[in-house]
């Protein structure tokens, strides 16, 4: 695949005072791109900062006006109740921003699975899970994560948008996550690095020529990736740099 480097893009990130959205919205900005976010709460570095809940749907179709890709991040990111909270945040937030994407013409829409698709995979732990080895899930979230997969295709062979869903790996999120992942050596093997996620997101943006595709991403694992990573690598052209404890620290990224 190619990039379309030289073309500077207006995108919209979802989620931008996140985890994940912070390194999005950080690569895209160095990339030279508008990077406009939508978050409950405020976000850093964005051009253009809009604040909004996802059930809101006149709310979602004023940050998508005008932009040329969505980066959707936003959803509960964990096993909640699945009435009201996954429900309207991560089923009808998310139809709120794809079909808001659709009706104005936006030309990449990148959305967010999880490795919590595949981890009751027969094989997890064994070797790296492949896509055609399917998915297993086990919790309320891990259904609403395959339903963005689901959604994506949709919007791609009904009305011919371009979407891709990415499946992360674990990219810890606070002082606390980084105290499990150094106690657990398997979550080693899954570990997305912050440095990493800056070039996976940017990637999704200026990749050109996808249709539909499910990329999953993390770093380099210390024994080998629980993910099948060639998607990243045929897809998005990037393979991982960093291993953990590395790419954590970012110069510029704030926490």
């Amino acid at each position: 695949m190619t990039e379309q480097a030289a073309k500077r893009l207006t995108v919209l990130v979802t989620g931008s005072a996140g985890a994940i959205g912070k390194c999005a919205v950080w690569g895209l900005k160095q990339r030279g791109h508008t990077v406009r976010g939508f978050d409950r709460h405020p976000s850093p570095n964005v051009d253009e900062d809009h604040v909004g809940e996802l059930t809101d749907a006149d709310a979602v179709d004023r940050a998508v006006r005008g932009v040329d890709a969505v980066v959707h991040l936003a959803a509960i990111p964990t096993e909640a109740a699945f009435m009201p909270d996954l429900l309207e945040s991560n089923v009808t937030g998310m139809y709120h921003v794809c079909d808001r994407a659709r009706e104005h013409g936006v030309g990449r829409l990148i959305l967010t699975s999880s490795i919590q698709v595949m981890v009751h995979a027969p094989n997890w732990g064994a070797r790296p899970v492949t896509l055609d080895d399917g998915t297993a899930v086990s919790s309320f979230y891990a259904m609403t994560k395959l339903w963005a997969e689901s959604m994506g295709e949709v919007y791609h062979r009904k009305f011919g948008m371009s979407v891709i869903v990415i499946r992360p790996g674990w990219l810890p999120h606070s002082a606390e996550a980084i105290a499990r992942m150094s106690a657990n050596d398997d979550s080693k093997n899954h570990y997305l690095s912050r440095a990493d996620a800056v070039e996976i997101w940017r990637r999704a943006v200026e990749v050109e020529d996808v249709g539909y595709a499910v990329v999953p991403v993390q770093s380099r694992a210390h024994r080998f990736p629980h993910m099948d990573l060639e998607p990243m690598k045929q897809v998005l052209g990037y393979e991982p740099r960093y291993a953990w404890p590395d790419g954590w620290e970012v110069e510029g990224l704030p926490e």
